[in-house]
């Protein structure tokens, strides 16, 4: 006997093959359901869910007599038929519960509720649970589910908070155990998602980070007027302008930065980069330097997406700091970098005296490659919005005539307005580095534009280049909708104006984003309950983005869609960049709204 059920005056025994009834009065033993590999049963409303190893079927229960009684003439009957579900998260049951106005699941993959659109919250994974085998699902305190697994027991909470709120929980986190030097940082080397494990280095993305988190810290100083805020972006502009100063070349950058000896200094090597369009990038000394500070080392080779970093701070600061003195400061950086590009031909040229591996913006480079190469489309765009930045902020003319070059007579403006969808694979007669570049969709790409996307349409040359800028930038954005992230849709509306566009899905994005970003093995590519898709060349899997409480990633450079992620825990994204920022943006331009009524977050306590 599997179980053991009492509902409307009649008990059911189940076993591996038969549902029966039993009938107290009448001690009638009818049969109610045969068939096999049944696992589990639950009664509510009148009906009866039967769990198997491959979903889960659904009966009426029997009716009974006014004055409560099991009726002789409606006893249940043996029934084969019912409503069968099998577009589950997961289809081997172990037990099914009815709890606080929904029917819960337990399988041998994880615990999921039945939400009132019929859709399912699935909970798997220790960012949820201690084991994935559910062997019980039962009520706990203060509306809490317990789900008993085989490697212990588990709660499942609902804290009621704002949005600001949840902007206050996550700066906590950031400040407590995310900031290093000023940066904003990835926390890595974690043993089993035991944050008091982690281990503090400079990391090659440190710069980009810190200038998405700057300008949360920004806009959050500019609605709330809050002393912390303001004194976090000061402090990270201060991390970003040394990055400038430790290299010692007026203009140049690092990627990031570390106290002198810590690191050692050895020679690297890529692989992948072996068909680089011209020798030498494989196999390279150090990118390490020791800086005229005898405090401090830092590391060249800084990329282009380092760079956008770089311009969309400094752009944020210049734009919107009511501190003048910051402000000038971050204009005279803007001006070096730019100077510093222009004047080397369009290359961000290293300590060593090449152009570092990325740094290459000039048209022998961005024109080489064949239409459908998106670095042709992307660093068109890219260039374009530096040179306008510069122009704008301080009316230096070589760098609105070099764009306006660019533009014109190199192609840059069909270039960067080719549609998205027109990206894709090189031709087998393409050279090795095109084909390099274009064998999938790059999210980091998607983070280049975007980020880069105000200095392209605010700071355009002429009234008929923002209209094509604009149509450009709706084009990605519509691209890049069903991915639901709350940051594009308030870049996409901020830049045009569309501030309400998407508004519901930035603010599901927002409501959904776990409480625990630690990046816990989690595996959704079994489910039966999303629609795959065909593949393709954007890497959308599924036709609908999970939830971000369900899904490994949160990053806005990752590819959302994916679905699977074995992270191991070791290291904790942090909330810097992934919420602060879209959520102190919507509250500065008008998106989002003061805190008004409180909305449920999960947990796992």
């Amino acid at each position: 006997m599997l179980a053991i059920g009492y509902e409307h005056q009649r008990f059911y025994l189940l076993s591996e093959h038969t549902l029966t009834a039993f009938n107290p009065i009448t001690h009638a033993l009818t049969p109610v359901y045969t068939g096999n590999n049944l696992t589990c049963v639950a009664f509510h409303d009148y009906k009866i869910l039967l769990g198997t190893h491959d979903g889960y079927l659904e009966l009426s229960e029997p009716t009974t007599r006014n004055n409560g009684s099991p009726s002789r003439r409606n006893e249940p009957t043996n029934r084969n038929t019912g409503t069968w579900h099998r577009r589950l998260p997961a289809t081997d049951l172990t037990t099914i519960t009815y709890l606080n106005g929904h029917w819960w699941f337990g399988s041998t993959e994880g615990a999921f509720m039945k939400r009132d659109d019929s859709g399912f919250n699935y909970y798997e994974s220790a960012r949820w649970l201690p084991g994935d085998h559910i062997t019980a699902i039962g009520a706990g305190p203060d509306s809490s589910i317990l789900v008993l697994t085989d490697k212990g027991l588990g709660r499942i909470c609902w804290k009621w908070m704002t949005l600001e709120q949840k902007a206050t929980y996550y700066e906590a986190i950031v400040r407590q155990r995310h900031i290093r030097y000023g940066f904003y940082s990835d926390y890595s080397s974690i043993k089993n998602g035991d944050v008091s494990t982690a281990e503090m280095g400079p990391h090659d993305s440190d710069n980009l980070w810190t200038s998405m988190y700057l300008t949360g810290e920004l806009f959050r100083y500019l609605v709330t007027h809050d002393a912390e805020a303001n004194a976090n972006y000061h402090e990270s502009f201060d991390a970003m302008e040394r990055l400038f100063t430790l290299s010692g070349i007026p203009g140049l950058f690092g990627r990031c930065i570390e106290r002198r000896g810590i690191v050692e200094f050895h020679e690297e090597y890529r692989k992948n980069i072996e068909s680089y369009w011209y020798p030498g990038y494989a196999r390279v000394p150090s990118s390490w330097r020791h800086s005229a500070d005898s405090a401090w080392d830092w590391r060249g080779s800084s990329s282009s997406d380092q760079a956008d970093g770089q311009y969309y701070a400094l752009t944020m600061v210049a734009q919107y700091s009511d501190d003048e003195v910051l402000r000038q400061r971050a204009i005279r950086l803007i001006d070096q970098l730019t100077g510093y590009i222009v004047d080397n031909s369009l290359r961000l040229i290293d300590f060593d005296g090449r152009p570092t591996l990325w740094g290459l913006w000039g048209p022998e480079y961005v024109n080489r490659f064949p239409d459908m190469v998106g670095d042709k489309k992307l660093y068109s765009s890219n260039i374009i919005s530096y040179l306008q930045i510069a122009w704008h902020f301080t009316g230096k003319e070589k760098y609105r005539d070099k764009a306006l070059e660019l533009l014109k007579k190199y192609h840059y403006l069909k270039n960067l307005a080719r549609p998205v969808r027109e990206i894709g694979p090189a031709p087998a007669t393409a050279d090795a580095w095109s084909k390099e570049l274009s064998g999938g969709w790059n999210n980091s790409d998607d983070e280049m534009y975007f980020l880069l996307y105000p200095g392209l349409y605010q700071y355009a040359l002429s009234d008929s280049l923002r209209q094509l800028y604009g149509a450009a930038i709706k084009d990605h954005w519509e691209v890049k909708r069903s991915a639901r992230d709350g940051l594009w849709n308030l870049m996409y509306g901020v830049i045009t104006g569309a501030t309400k566009d998407d508004l519901p899905e930035t603010i599901w994005e927002l409501q959904g984003m776990p409480m625990d970003i630690i990046n816990w093995n989690m595996h959704n590519s079994q489910r039966k309950d999303i629609t795959f898709l065909p593949k393709n060349n954007l890497e959308q899997l599924t036709r609908d983005v999970l939830p971000p409480d369900e899904r490994p990633q949160e990053k806005h450079n990752r590819n959302l869609f994916d679905l699977d992620d074995n992270g191991n825990a070791w290291g904790e994204l942090g909330g810097g960049d992934v919420f602060l920022l879209p959520y102190w943006m919507g509250r500065y331009f008008g998106a989002i709204s003061a805190p008004s009524e409180p909305i449920a977050n999960k947990i796992n306590p």
